[in-house]
């Protein structure tokens, strides 16, 4: 009774994380819209696109420190739980500060021979305050993803919006003076506020001195390499979907019409994560249930699976219902852009929100072949539908593109996964994770 009050708690929390941060990303874009315009908010999505490129190398490591934290809190007891924690923020601090610093030499080598019109240079100019951001992004996600594990989400959620107020009011006194930038000078003190306050958590509920993390387990460090080695392709293709998705818009049009663009796909994308925050609160459970008590986490997933298609539907249809009046409290007149960028991208994101609990299944039980088959198709789809549909229509073509390949390989991903667990599906007959 007491793990299932848990679990609801922290969805109920993740829930009221999500939203509260749609509306500070609400109003963080229409502070945006007035101090500086569309078409710097466009040079931020590509220069936070480039940076995002870094996850290349990441190897999945946030998802493995979930992971191992939540079976090790399952039977190994409190000290295998810090061990691994902290093995698991090393070890994402040590990736992320390599892949920064040959970001930064990236920087200076590239700016020697990139053509300097306006806008590359507007982006070259922001980048080294994006990759900072990113840095301490990832470092702070690592100890949130420790809350997680030991199934605190509910104290996770609570952080990240204390962290995200903070970071609105820094937004109003930056970016009139500092534009753009101050927004990347934002992210980066709410992350660290985000790291500090989840590890002293951390520390707290598994009764150690609050401390920075020093200890590395070489026994824990492999197993979260071999983990991650296994999911690192998926995570390629998904972080190369968003940058290869907005070259294509900024190829077939213009920064201002990126920048109108990206504010409709971070709508969409925003109201997806509303759903997924909550479904993720289950992957721990997921993760322990596969190990000790099967038929209880088909009754688990069944749920979820539930609330997760209901839920991606009713939201589909209310934001596309209510684009015309954010456009018009966000930008401040009816942009015919912006609703029709929601009313394609809606559709897809929809369908691929419905496959979440078969991927955290997937992530639970170690098996990710489907899901980089999954992740790969959509990569590829974009391309090839993406160049000739931008070349004949424009940026509609190309985001149309985007919808139909995100949302079939989620189609795809729920069938298979569902069958790769039992030849007749999760219905019916034992499961097999081997």
């Amino acid at each position: 009774m007491k793990k299932l009050f848990r679990l609801k708690l922290n969805a109920v929390a993740s829930l009221c994380e999500v939203l509260f941060n749609i509306a500070c990303l609400f109003l963080s874009y229409k502070l945006l819209i007035q101090h500086v315009g569309a078409k710097e908010i466009g040079v931020w999505a590509l220069a936070n696109s480039i940076t995002a490129l870094g996850r290349i190398v990441d190897g999945g490591s946030g998802t493995s420190v979930t992971r191992f934290v939540a079976i090790a809190r399952a039977g190994e007891g409190d000290q295998s739980v810090i061990e691994n924690a902290e093995t698991g923020i090393i070890t994402i601090f040590g990736i992320y500060s390599g892949i920064c610093c040959i970001m930064f030499m990236g920087i200076l080598i590239f700016d020697r021979f990139l053509p300097h019109n306006q806008s590359t240079v507007d982006v070259i100019v922001l980048m080294p305050y994006t990759i900072l951001s990113f840095w301490m992004l990832n470092v702070a996600s690592a100890a949130q993803s420790c809350l997680v594990g030991i199934h605190l989400s509910f104290i996770k959620s609570t952080i990240s919006m204390v962290a995200s107020v903070v970071q609105l009011v820094l937004i109003a006194l930056l970016v009139p003076e500092e534009g753009v930038k101050g927004v990347a000078l934002a992210q980066f003190f709410q992350y660290i506020i985000i790291f500090c306050f989840a590890w002293v958590s951390v520390c707290v509920r598994l009764k150690v001195m609050p401390r920075l993390p020093y200890k590395c387990s070489y026994a824990v460090f492999m197993q979260i390499v071999k983990f991650s080695a296994g999911i690192q392709i998926n995570n390629i293709f998904n972080i190369l979907f968003e940058p290869l998705l907005k070259a294509l818009i900024a190829n077939f049009s213009d920064l201002g019409t990126l920048g109108i663009f990206e504010m409709a796909y971070r709508m969409i994308t925003q109201q997806r994560s509303v759903i997924v925050g909550v479904i993720s609160t289950v992957l721990p459970s997921f993760a322990h249930l596969q190990i000790h008590n099967k038929i209880e986490f088909k009754k688990l997933y069944y749920n979820t699976k539930f609330i997760a298609s209901t839920s991606a539907l009713v939201a589909a249809v209310f934001v596309v219902s209510i684009s015309p009046i954010i456009s018009l409290l966000w930008i401040g007149d009816l942009n015919y852009q912006f609703i029709s960028f929601s009313l394609i991208l809606a559709p897809g994101w929809m369908l691929n929100t419905m496959a979440v609990p078969s991927y955290l299944s997937a992530v639970a039980s170690g098996s990710m072949v489907n899901n980089i088959r999954s992740s790969a198709a959509a990569v590829i789809l974009l391309v090839v539908c993406g160049w000739p549909l931008g070349a004949n229509f424009g940026a509609i073509g190309a985001a149309f593109a985007s919808s139909f390949a995100i949302g079939a390989c989620g189609v795809w991903l729920w069938r298979v996964n569902e069958r790769s667990f039992d030849g007749a599906g999760l219905g019916s007959g034992p499961i097999n994770f081997e």
